[in-house]
């Protein structure tokens, strides 16, 4: 477009496009947001698998005292038609990080079902715990706290005198 000022043309050209400057600024805030944004997702990332490794543990002690309230035997072959006293949950081996849900029948073990933590989780103690869950009087034997760890963050599962678990 030519413009006509004091006898003198003058062309105007029509710049669509940006500025190197302008590409720098978008440029430099999408990768800010996207440190800040990955480094999120890694911290919620830790933070769901040791809430998911308490929940399994949460979840393998309920099944214990469930069934030892309700009085489930093993199968026949597994318990050989012994008397089911109680179900426990043993902390077998900490430094293997696993545990293990066990059917007691007539003083032995049976239907042993363990579980190994995912990594990077563990158990804060090295202890050998466990909890038993007797059938006919109920309640709980070990009763006390199972801390699990991953990433300077910690979860206490804690057992109480009559049973209850819960999770802090």
């Amino acid at each position: 477009m030519k413009i006509k000022f004091n006898n003198s043309t003058i062309q105007q050209f029509n710049n669509r496009g940006f500025t190197l400057i302008e590409l720098i600024v978008v440029f430099s805030v999408m990768a800010v947001l996207s440190v800040v944004g990955i480094a999120s997702f890694a911290s919620y990332s830790r933070s769901q698998v040791l809430q998911q490794a308490t929940t399994d543990l949460v979840n393998t002690l309920n099944t214990a005292k469930v069934r030892a309230a309700s009085q489930i035997k093993p199968s026949i072959l597994q318990c050989n038609n012994g008397i089911l006293e109680s179900y426990k949950v043993v902390i077998n081996d900490p430094s293997a990080n696993k545990y293990t849900l066990y059917a007691v029948c007539s003083g032995s073990s049976v239907g042993a079902i363990t579980t190994t933590l995912p990594l990077n989780v563990s158990f804060n103690s090295a202890v050998v715990k466990s909890i038993t869950y007797p059938v006919l009087t109920g309640g709980v034997n070990g009763s006390g706290d199972v801390v699990l760890s991953s990433y300077a963050q910690t979860k206490t599962v804690k057992i109480s005198l009559v049973g209850g678990i819960s999770v802090q």
